[in-house]
């Protein structure tokens, strides 16, 4: 029996794999010949001669500290070689976990920037689109990357030990991505049950009523129609509702041409549609210099309302008018919104008070903000003269008396809303001279 022969008996429905890595040149195999299982098993043969006849220096060879016997009898003593074979599939697993979270938060991103395309996900229950459900939920995803590198470095540090005590609250990105917004056309295309029935697929669904006939003419008709349905007409474009105003009327009346064209454009409403501006009030023609909403969004939040508030007046010649105002939010670290001076605080008598000092719980907020404007003799507007803060579940509080000749001007929340910040007009290092109220949930 010949060696092919042999090898084909013995090694009939079996896979065998030789992998052979060299450097340099050389022929292991006549170019003419063809791959046999007798000439592999003669170039695997050959192959350490050939090495030995052209040998080349190693920079480096990497071992294992477990595979060095002689490295360990005399370095052990001195130097702690964890051993991480039992913890890398869990590693792997974690960080595909870690990667999926970073997918999920790419996915809120996208629906920030067009939440008018995304629909509730089909998970239970699904992130809304409105921007403040996204944030909360944003914050909770990046708290689970943070559990997962928490668990690296206890693996790190400890891999017994750390395989032993696997965390059981990581929520698996999976599940947070079928709670995500979803796009409105994958949508309809992973539930087709939504969606009606074509009429070449009710054509089709009919012909299967009937015995295939043996008449060659119908036979001929019937494939016809299978094979060109006739064309499926387009759905309508569904009109996608425009999101609603985040200006009230008042507050649209009391600004500028160019700040009533930002606020209440397509973008600022899909953008900031967790918000309302109400009215402003102060002194008359004034544009934005600042918007608490900006650094709202900017800074991730844990608790929804402002732990502190702070209003202050000023003296500006011989009158008092609102100089500055201080929102602090409780977020990772504080966070703290300042606008206007507290230059020349007004005087401070035992009932006149110069600053308004809020500290509020969790359960606390603003609903309702009243602006005393101060008027000249001649009915002129010489700027806010007081202010007056309604807190829920507590009470009522004002800087100044109410006189004959003020104006008042009220804005009280809607049901559900609280004071988030404020926007208005303040020269750099002088009093506030407009400003108005912005409210969220």
């Amino acid at each position: 029996m010949s060696t092919n022969q042999s090898f084909a008996s013995e090694l009939q429905q079996t896979e065998t794999s030789i992998f052979v890595n060299w450097s340099g040149g050389g022929q292991i195999k006549p170019v003419e010949e063809q791959w046999t299982l007798d000439s592999i098993f003669r170039a695997a043969a050959g192959f350490p001669n050939k090495v030995a006849k052209y040998p080349q220096r190693c920079w480096a060879i990497l071992t294992r500290y477990p595979n060095n016997y002689s490295f360990l009898a005399s370095s052990l003593n001195h130097i702690a070689v964890r051993n991480f074979a039992n913890v890398q599939q869990y590693a792997v697993d974690l960080l595909d976990d870690f990667m999926g979270h970073k997918s999920n938060l790419r996915i809120i991103e996208n629906v920030f920037d067009e939440p008018t395309e995304y629909v509730a996900g089909p998970g239970e229950n699904p992130v809304d689109v409105r921007a403040q459900d996204l944030v909360r939920n944003r914050t909770k995803i990046k708290a689970e990357m943070a559990k997962i590198v928490k668990v690296i470095e206890t693996l790190d540090e400890d891999p017994v030990g750390g395989l032993k005590n696997k965390p059981s609250d990581i929520e698996p990105p999976e599940i947070w991505a079928t709670r995500l917004p979803v796009r409105r056309t994958i949508f309809e295309e992973d539930h087709p049950e939504l969606a009606p029935i074509s009429e070449s697929i009710e054509n089709a669904l009919q012909s299967f009523n009937f015995v295939w006939a043996d008449n060659e003419k119908e036979r001929s008709e019937l494939l016809k129609k299978m094979q060109n349905p006739p064309p499926t007409p387009k759905k309508p474009q569904k009109q996608i509702p425009a999101p609603p105003p985040i200006v009230t009327p008042k507050a649209l009346a009391g600004m500028i041409k160019k700040d009533r064209d930002i606020l209440d454009s397509l973008e600022s409403r899909k953008k900031y549609g967790a918000f309302l501006f109400d009215q402003s009030s102060g002194m008359p023609d004034r544009s934005i210099t600042f918007n608490d909403v900006l650094k709202i969004e900017e800074a991730t939040l844990s608790q929804g309302w402002p732990r502190r508030l702070e209003i202050g007046l000023v003296e500006l010649g011989d009158k008092e008018v609102l100089g500055y105002y201080e929102l602090e939010y409780a977020g990772k670290s504080l966070v703290k919104f300042k606008n206007g001076s507290d230059k020349d605080l007004a005087k401070e008598t035992n009932d006149r008070k110069s600053k308004l000092t809020l500290d509020l719980d969790s359960a606390q907020k603003v609903v309702a903000v009243t602006f005393v404007i101060g008027t000249n003799s001649d009915g002129s507007v010489f700027g806010i003269r007081s202010v007056e803060i309604d807190v829920k579940e507590g009470p009522k509080q004002k800087l100044r008396d109410r006189s004959k000749d003020d104006v008042i001007v009220e804005c009280v929340a809607p049901e559900g809303f609280g004071l988030k910040g404020f926007y208005g007009h303040a020269e750099s290092k002088r009093p506030i001279e407009r400003i108005g109220v912005i409210w969220g949930k």
